[in-house]
């Protein structure tokens, strides 16, 4: 199941992406990779959140925040930061 041509009108290009070292055999979004047993090799910092300092309670607010990660497989991906606002927390 880790063959490309086994999924017939995939696009694998812009859409899927198979990873023939993840635990998980079968396409996955581009977007939306989900193997919680890949490791990051590289993490770095591509914009800081528009907020920098805070004062004691206020609220973290990452807005504007987004880190480049490579993974120990050569994938390479795009992380946006969140708050827990985001998530109606």
């Amino acid at each position: 199941m880790k063959s490309k041509t086994l999924f017939f009108g995939f696009d694998f290009t812009n859409v899927w992406t198979l990873n023939k070292f993840a635990n998980h055999p079968y396409p996955q979004l581009i977007n939306n990779v989900q193997d919680l047993n890949e490791s990051a090799s590289i993490v770095s910092v591509i914009s800081w959140p528009a907020k920098t300092e805070y004062m004691t309670g206020d609220d973290l607010v990452l807005d504007g925040c987004a880190i480049d990660v490579t993974y120990v497989s050569g994938r390479k991906g795009v992380a946006q930061c969140y708050s827990r606002h985001d998530f109606g927390i």
